[in-house]
């Protein structure tokens, strides 16, 4: 594994992520979904429609 891709104790990163939906007034966005749900962390946001943009 790439050690450079890893964030360390103390170290931030930022992103940004660009994605398609359909409209609705609310949207969740959740990471680790299906991966190991026995163990899995995840990891959900939801925003209003005025959040989301």
């Amino acid at each position: 594994m790439d050690n450079s891709l890893l964030i360390q104790l103390g170290e931030t990163k930022e992103a940004e992520m660009v994605f398609y939906h359909d409209d609705s007034e609310s949207y969740e966005l959740t990471f680790n979904y299906g991966a190991l749900e026995k163990n899995a962390t995840n990891l959900t946001w939801r925003f209003d429609t005025d959040e989301a943009s």
